[in-house]
């Protein structure tokens, strides 16, 4: 429990210490196990039905999906200029 505990980001740490009512050290690994899974299924709960908002008339593309915008609109150019 040691090690995963050291291992957190410290911000994750405190909401953890703050979660068992002091720091983490003082419980015993099966009372951390138990409210560490109480609070992972609590928080999958709680963002389940969430939506990502996206902005309107802006499309993210991945690096693959760019390539092959870039790839189809340089082939339409060649293709116009070989006419």
């Amino acid at each position: 429990m040691q090690i995963f505990c050291n291992g957190l980001k410290p911000q994750i740490k405190k909401i953890l210490d703050a979660s068992f009512g002091g720091s983490v050290f003082f419980k015993t690994t099966d009372e951390a196990i138990t409210i560490i899974q109480s609070m992972a299924s609590t928080d999958l709960r709680s963002q389940h039905g969430r939506t990502l908002v996206q902005r309107k008339g802006v499309l993210e593309l991945n690096s693959q999906d760019a390539l092959l915008a870039q790839h189809k609109r340089l082939s339409q150019q060649i293709e116009v200029l070989t006419q």
